[in-house]
């Protein structure tokens, strides 16, 4: 399906454009003018497109007010009874960035509204079938249900009554009515009526991180976008995390604007964000940290959960995590940034030394050989036992990974290593300062069979050392095998799928702190957690 927008070109005037993805993204630092561009959207067709102001009230009544539906249409998106324009709304054109709307009644009135025509559709319906002797039809989707559905998505263990016009939450089996609820349900309410009501083709939701929790947020979000596929969402925003979820939406780059209708912008069409849209959009809110992976692995999953203080960009390979780290802080430099920017990436096969270089470009490696490996280490191991009382179990999860998985690896890991390990030496090599012979000599050198030889010995020795001392931490540091964690989860009690859940679960619990001094153990130091982090 393909979704139409605007933008302005260079003289202002509007172009449109295309996207097969329903939703779009307006980034750009502070200032940058994006809300102002939604402002400018929103007026080129108001009969197209409606936008949910950053600068809205959550404040609402119990009782809902009661209107015909096209009343209700008219109060919630244009402020007046029988006008079709938005200006009511808004107070005048020179308030549409600015006025703080109050329309939660219109809202919850609209959404009533909705509901009795399709009750009263359905009754009708009902009442020809029983008239001419027909089978009565399937109960609607109404948009209540589909409000339910939504905020089931949001909040699994807090429940949403329709009882008598009115909306009642429930938690722990105690109810409460929906003034009394928080922010973050307010807001849920609010954004989901609105969306759920609007008969728009384009919705443009300036902040849609206002009052959410990151994780009600992107839930939110996502079930909206479920429920109105239909419809084409520009969100202006400035949460990158939000931004990298949805990896195959346009994004718009918004630079500059000049107070008339020009903007500098540059459209994304990937999730390859330019280093300096990355900085110029953070500012000086975060300290930045690139890891290995994409937006849906392990990696970025696991340490968005380490390092809740941390704006985490996944970046695919490791030498992107390298090369993107340089690049970034040598232009934090040039742009006087004060936050910092590190890079967090897997031991792998690497020896002391190119680690010792990485550390110096505030690019730091794990003291395992895999991210995956932080969840079979001997402190996790035990914690993780003891949670569902089998810390007899340990001692077998320990064999097999010694035992069953790197004995039987071992040979193949070796190798592995000491290809990598010859990559290395050739990389040092420094063509610019080296002649040619030079060169030569250094690389007949390397690739002696005496050379050869000693790499390959040393490499085995250190192997073999690891397995003849059966210590877990010494193993576990050289052994790259991805998806270990699974089988070792099962060792100790847990289905293959639930050990990684119940390890997230624990981390963002209360009483994390054991399981948290166990991770520090092998992070680098210079990117220790504690447990105020998470």
């Amino acid at each position: 399906m393909n979704y139409t927008y605007y933008l302005p070109n260079k003289e202002g005037i509007r172009e449109e454009h295309t996207t097969d993805s329903n939703s779009i993204f307006i980034i750009g630092a502070n200032g940058s003018g994006k809300s102002r561009l939604g402002v400018w959207m929103e007026t080129q067709n108001a009969g197209m497109f409606y936008r949910i102001t950053g600068q809205r009230s959550l404040t609402f009544n119990d009782t809902i007010t009661l209107r015909t539906a096209d009343e209700a249409d008219n109060y919630l998106f244009f402020g007046h009874s029988n006008e079709k324009n938005r200006i009511y709304k808004y107070g005048g054109m020179d308030n549409f960035a600015t006025t703080l709307i109050q329309d939660f009644n219109e809202a919850l009135s609209d959404l009533l509204a909705k509901y009795r025509v399709e009750l009263d559709c359905f009754f009708k319906k009902c009442k020809d079938c029983e008239k001419n002797g027909k089978k009565m039809p399937s109960c609607p989707d109404t948009i209540i249900d589909k409000l339910i559905r939504v905020w089931n998505y949001v909040f699994p263990h807090r429940k949403l009554k329709f009882e008598r016009d009115k909306f009642i939450a429930e938690y722990e089996g105690k109810e409460y009515p929906a003034s009394k609820m928080s922010d973050g349900e307010r807001a849920v309410l609010y954004l989901s009526a609105i969306t759920l009501c609007s008969p728009f083709e384009k919705l443009i939701i300036d902040e849609p991180e206002l009052h959410l929790h990151p994780s009600i947020m992107h839930n939110l979000w996502r079930a909206l976008e479920i429920e109105k596929a239909d419809i084409l969402f520009i969100y202006i925003t400035h949460d990158m995390d939000f931004v990298m979820s949805h990896f195959q939406s346009l994004k718009v780059w918004v630079k500059s604007y000049d107070g008339a209708n020009n903007w500098d912008y540059k459209k994304i069409e990937n999730n390859e964000l330019p280093e300096e849209l990355l900085l110029d959009i953070l500012g000086t809110r975060k300290d930045v940290l690139l890891v290995e992976g994409e937006s849906n692995s392990i990696d970025y999953s696991l340490y968005s959960c380490l390092f809740p203080n941390y704006f985490i960009i996944p970046s695919g390979s490791c030498s992107n995590v390298i090369n993107k780290t340089i690049a970034m802080n040598d232009m934090k430099e040039k742009m006087g940034f004060n936050y910092n920017i590190y890079g967090l990436i897997d031991r792998d096969y690497r020896n002391e030394n190119e680690i010792k270089k990485y550390k110096s470009k505030h690019i730091y490696a794990l003291n395992v050989a895999e991210v995956e490996n932080l969840l079979i280490v001997p402190e996790v191991l035990e914690y993780m036992a003891n949670k569902i009382s089998l810390s007899d179990s340990i001692a077998n999860a320990r064999d097999y990974i010694i035992e069953t998985k790197f004995k039987n690896e071992m040979h193949k890991q070796i190798n592995e290593k000491f290809v990598a390990e010859i990559k290395y030496q050739l990389s040092i090599i420094d063509i610019n300062l080296d002649t040619d012979d030079e060169i030569k000599d250094k690389i007949m050198n390397l690739c002696s069979s005496e050379s050869f030889d000693d790499i390959k010995n040393s490499i085995s020795k250190e192997y073999n050392d690891a397995l003849l001392s059966k210590d877990l931490k010494k193993i576990l540091k050289i052994f790259n095998c991805k998806g270990l964690y699974k089988s070792v989860g099962e060792k100790i009690g847990y289905k293959m799928e639930s050990y990684y859940t119940s390890f997230i679960n624990s981390l963002n619990s209360k009483n994390c702190g054991k399981l948290v001094d166990a991770i520090n153990t092998y992070l680098p130091m210079e990117l220790q957690i504690t447990k105020g982090n998470i």
